[in-house]
């Protein structure tokens, strides 16, 4: 493996005085990024981790610029690389992806080409580990959901105007992404859906023999775990990278971090049928929500945090839940909003439209009727996005709270969750150094060898 500048691509050991190269760990550059970007997590994972057996692919397919031609075009690039690299290296057996931001929805549309539903096996190999930092798995959307970009909230707490600014900012950021993203913008905010096709990452979260196996993939992995920001993410918000309903997100009161600040158990990212059974005394992680926020563990791990403990019998409400200046989520009682709690399964039809939905008023009143056709573009595409997520969470993760208020520059999370530019971003190496740990845990631990053979 090189150092950064270089490429960070470490070629399978063909003499047979080393280890063979059994498992392939690929990692996805995000949006306008590039190979080089993962060559401090490379490095902490070849410094602390058991990676003998280990093949690091850098991506090379989308770098820079070829990141705004769609996601779809540049899933298309890497399942082709990935292709060509293995049919070279006949010794692999198994695949794990690890993806930054957009890297990590390149990398589940690859996935969902090149799985193979008869053998469950992607381009022939075992899936092992899925891991994303800092990924929209729901796209991103202007108003408030579990996909605001989190800059648009932010404009919502300036004094007097907020309510007016984060309005504005709202409606620009659709065409202000597709003029400036390209395709990929286009795709993030989901305004690429056509005549009997529904947006790509909408479909991302589902199979269809006639464009690809994506939740399918996504499941054969043994494990799925993703790193989210829990404050300073301009980008990508806590709950969209967590695959979390607002809601549901833990309550943390970290002054000081400088990584990880809570995490969940192995246990949280098996399927149940490979989680091995439990003490009387241990408990398994929640696979829905039950009214109120999980509790974080509480463990030190690599950061000065202080994790609260959850609010007993309270529930939230999603409309009402908002994002302070600073990232962290401000919870507002379900019942004093009239609100109702729930238990997080959420059967909407994508495209139906409510019984109770808001007619229009007597003819003539135009400008009462496109309140109402905004207001139903909006109630739309937020049942969209609890579609996707309601998907996406039949599935098990495990989810990884990251924190950077201690640092220098936490309004860089999205760049020092990765440490994308060593020289800028180096506050959040404590973040590749808990990845490499966590990597070598998830590769020694029984329950996932167990589910490999």
């Amino acid at each position: 493996m090189s150092r950064e500048g270089e490429h960070v691509t470490e070629e399978v050991a063909s003499t047979s005085s080393r280890v063979v190269k059994t498992h392939l760990a690929l990692f996805v550059n995000g949006l306008n990024g590039n190979d080089n970007n993962w060559s401090v997590v490379i490095a902490n994972l070849r410094k602390h981790a058991a990676i003998d057996n280990v093949a690091i692919l850098a991506s090379t397919a989308n770098m820079s610029l070829q990141t705004y031609e769609g996601i779809d075009r540049c899933g298309q690039r890497l399942a082709e690389e990935v292709a060509e690299y293995v049919a070279v290296h006949p010794d692999l057996e198994r695949i794990s992806l690890i993806g930054h931001s957009m890297g990590g929805l390149i990398g589940r549309y690859a996935l969902g080409k090149l799985y193979d539903p008869e053998t469950e096996l992607i381009c022939g190999l075992r899936p092992t580990h899925f891991v994303t930092f800092a990924t929209p798995h729901l796209g991103c959307d202007g108003d408030r959901s579990a996909a605001q970009v989190p800059f648009i909230s932010w404009t919502g707490d300036i004094p007097l105007a907020g309510w007016f600014a984060e309005r504005a900012v709202a409606a620009a950021a659709r065409p202000f992404s597709s003029l400036f993203m390209g395709t990929t913008g286009t795709q993030f905010f989901l305004q690429d859906a056509e005549e009997g096709w529904a947006p790509l990452l909408e479909r991302m979260t589902q199979d269809d023999p006639d464009d690809g196996y994506y939740l399918s993939a996504l499941k054969s992995f043994v494990t799925r775990t993703c790193y989210a920001n829990s404050s300073g993410d301009w980008l990508v918000g806590w709950a969209n990278s967590s695959l979390r309903k607002p809601e549901e997100l833990p309550r943390l009161n970290s002054t000081k971090g400088r990584g990880v600040v809570s995490e969940e158990p192995l246990d949280a990212a098996l399927h149940p049928s490979d989680r091995l059974p439990l003490s009387p005394t241990s408990s398994t992680a929640q696979s829905e929500f039950s009214g109120r926020p999980p509790s974080a563990r509480k463990s030190r791990g690599t950061a000065d945090w202080m994790v609260a403990d959850p609010l007993e019998g309270r529930s939230f409400s999603t409309s009402l839940a908002r994002t302070s200046s600073v990232g962290s989520l401000v919870m507002v009682d379900a019942e004093d909003s009239g609100g109702s709690a729930g238990h997080g399964a959420f059967p909407v039809q994508v495209r139906a439209t409510p019984e109770d939905r808001l007619a229009a008023p007597a003819a003539g009143a135009a400008a009462a009727q496109e309140q109402v056709g905004a207001a139903d573009a909006a109630l739309e595409k937020s049942q969209r996005t609890l579609h996707m997520l309601a998907r996406l969470q039949e599935l098990p993760w495990r989810r990884i709270d990251v924190c950077f208020k201690g640092t220098s520059m936490p309004f860089f999370a999205h760049n020092l969750i990765q440490v994308t530019r060593k020289w800028l971003n180096w506050e959040g190496e404590a973040v590749a150094q808990h990845f490499a740990a966590l990597f070598t845990q998830m590769e020694a631990d029984p329950r996932v060898q167990r589910a490999l053979r």
